[in-house]
């Protein structure tokens, strides 16, 4: 009986670590000291190539950035939603200080995988091992359209932090 009693108890503490793994990667990266950036798109106005005349488009999506200081490494989701009815390739990047400042990307914008947009203007992308450093700070996140100028600047988030 109580070699049962302790073999029901191994099978319940297996059981609770194989549930805490099946956890999404997100409580993991965070339980473990990382630091998680979120945040929303809005659009910018952008001139249409006429004297005075800008436009704002219909932009919006969720960022999100989880540093792990242990790697030096980030994951970054990002998803945006256009009212864009072409397919198109955008680039973006991870800036310090918030939309408009002008900062310098933490790193060239062309090394940031691209964003393709499909040809209902919607585009996803999840990369999971990103050689960026980015300690506790404000940061925003640019998204480009021709160009990694700040012109070109077509929609941008703040990105907020909560540290783990």
């Amino acid at each position: 009986m109580r070699t049962t009693s302790a073999i029901l108890a191994a099978a319940v503490a297996l059981g609770a670590c194989a549930s805490s793994q099946a956890g999404s990667d997100t409580t993991e990266i965070i339980a473990s000291g990382a630091i998680q950036y979120d945040g929303t798109f809005r659009p910018i106005q952008q001139s249409d190539g006429r004297l005075g005349m800008t436009t704002v488009q219909r932009i919006y999506g969720n960022v999100r950035v989880l540093y792990r200081e242990s790697t030096g490494r980030s994951q970054i989701t990002l998803s945006l939603n256009t009212n864009s009815a072409a397919s198109e390739v955008l680039s973006w990047a991870i800036v310090p200080g918030r939309c408009g400042s002008g900062g310098v990307p933490v790193m060239p914008a062309a090394q940031f995988p691209p964003l393709e947009l499909s040809n209902n203007g919607r585009g996803d992308l999840k990369v999971d091992d990103v050689p960026i450093v980015l300690p506790q700070g404000t940061y925003h996140v640019n998204v480009y359209r021709g160009g990694d100028n700040l012109t070109n600047v077509i929609a941008c988030s703040n990105l907020v932090a909560k540290a783990g």
